[in-house]
């Protein structure tokens, strides 16, 4: 099979307008909408086994090298070794020569495994098989990032495992490609939620996934933009307790690029109450926060998204009706910005304000967050926390 192109999607959201061109990249969000396509050529055909090779990752599952624990890392070349398996990520028809290792974790556990670093210097695809090889694989990447020496390269984030179960981890390549690579496993963090919390959620809107249509909105400022991006709810009956929102963390430059950490990112949140479709009068405010950020493992365009929650609004908020909040990244060294991740369950729309024109648009796309906190009850929703 010729894979006619690799996918990178650059940024195109131009909120409250019918974008007339894929090329121009704007600051203002990054969508699924625009894909560009690199044209590459067809990888070269696989060398012919060599019987001399010297064994690291193994050639078959069956003589898989067995990983200890973690962390680890190898390196070697998939040169000379047979095509034993292929999975579909997107790409089949595989002809490539592949290396196997093998991990039994003794307790439940999440890792993370990348060939995007060192000496990659081929088209990869990497995969996972839980107890046997050759179908239902459990996880796969063709091209999640590049290593110096590659373009297309791959990596799997967040791979739940099972204590006491054996996995297979397959080096493959795209098409017949084949060649040198460095593989590193580390253990991961439990994968930040996609769901509300099963208690206290009053209102939610979860964030559209990686195969969905979805939209990021720049909400933050930088030293070259000011964006903020406005999400409605329904807020009678709310005593707002905390707050929760999906996200991705870049910067701009001509282009996006992730953030190095979100660790140094604030930001400022606040609840109006609706004005004519607008937020209006200012409810709570919560400038300069700290959130908890979480990762998903999830990509889009290539991006991590990010779950944030601010656990603890002090005081609580506590809204009486038709209700706006804003969520925005403030400035900080690394120059990273929030982008609002898409979502579903409100009206189809959310706000999206350019500081330098200081109207506001609409987005077409709801917002990605968690309301929770307590019921207030009828009667009381006047005596407001402030």
């Amino acid at each position: 099979m010729t894979k006619p192109w690799k996918q990178f999607l650059v940024v195109l959201v131009v909120l409250g307008v019918c974008a007339a061109a894929h090329a121009a990249a704007t600051n203002r969000g990054l969508s699924s909408a625009d894909v560009v396509p690199v044209n590459k050529p067809a990888p070269p055909p696989p060398a012919p086994p060599d019987p001399n090779v010297v064994t690291q990752g193994g050639d078959t599952c069956a003589a898989a090298t067995v990983i200890p624990s973690l962390p680890y890392s190898d390196a070697g070349t998939t040169t000379g070794y047979t095509n034993d398996y292929d999975a579909v990520c997107p790409y089949t028809g595989s002809t490539s020569p592949d290396v196997v290792y093998s991990f039994t974790p003794a307790a439940n556990m999440s890792v993370n495994v990348t060939l995007c670093t060192a000496t990659t210097n081929y088209d990869t695809k990497l995969y996972v098989y839980a107890g046997t090889c050759g179908s239902g694989e459990v996880a796969c990447n063709d091209d999640a990032c590049s290593s110096p020496l590659s373009s297309y390269v791959s990596r799997l984030d967040g791979v739940a495992l099972t204590g006491g179960t054996t996995y297979y981890f397959v080096v493959d390549g795209y098409g017949g490609a084949a060649g040198n690579y460095t593989i590193e496993f580390t253990e991961a963090a439990p994968a930040a939620p996609t769901t509300c919390p099963t208690t206290g959620t009053l209102y939610s809107q979860l964030p559209h996934g990686p195969a969905d249509t979805w939209s990021a909105g720049t909400s933050g400022q930088t030293t070259s933009f000011n964006y903020t991006v406005a999400e409605n709810f329904d807020g009678t009956l709310m005593s707002i307790a905390d707050f929760h929102w999906w996200g991705l963390a870049l910067a701009y430059a001509e282009g996006w690029s992730a953030c190095p950490s979100t660790a140094a990112m604030t930001f400022d949140v606040r609840f109006y109450a609706d004005n004519a479709g607008v937020p209006g009068t200012e409810i709570c405010a919560y400038p300069a926060v700290a959130p908890i950020p979480g990762d998903t493992y999830l990509l889009f365009s290539g991006y991590t998204l990010y779950y944030w929650e601010l656990p603890i609004l002090t005081p609580a908020c506590v809204p009486t009706g038709a209700s706006w909040v804003t969520v925005k990244s403030l400035p900080n060294a690394d120059e990273c910005t929030f982008l609002w991740m898409s979502g579903t369950g409100g009206n189809g729309d959310s706000l999206q304000m350019d500081a330098s024109v200081g109207s506001w648009s609409a987005t077409g796309y709801d917002r990605g967050m968690c309301v929770t906190g307590t019921t207030v009850p009828v009667g009381l929703q006047n005596f407001q926390v402030q």
